[in-house]
């Protein structure tokens, strides 16, 4: 290696992108694992948490659920608003 040559680690060779990916998706598997136990634990729980957490595959999803639920009203109802943050989250 000559001094201009840099040396260049296994991280340097992954995006940002892809750590922002890798991170959610271990976050938002964490989050899905203890929802479902949780669930399972606490039945009166149960039809929030499939609500608010297990039926979504990730964690955009599962915010722009969340997000429409408060939002949503007379003006745009909540599956409109929650595809509006669907679409911005991708």
């Amino acid at each position: 290696m000559n001094a201009q040559q840099a040396p260049t680690s296994s991280l340097a060779l992954v995006s940002k992108r892809e750590l922002q990916v890798s991170s959610q998706t271990s976050v938002w598997a964490m989050m899905r694992d203890e929802a479902a136990k949780a669930a399972q634990q606490e039945p009166n729980l149960a039809s929030f948490l499939h609500a608010t957490i297990l039926n979504h595959a990730n964690l955009a999803d599962a915010l722009a659920y969340h997000l429409a639920q408060k939002l949503g009203g007379a003006d745009m109802n909540s599956l409109q608003l929650r595809e509006v943050c669907a679409e911005v989250y991708k």
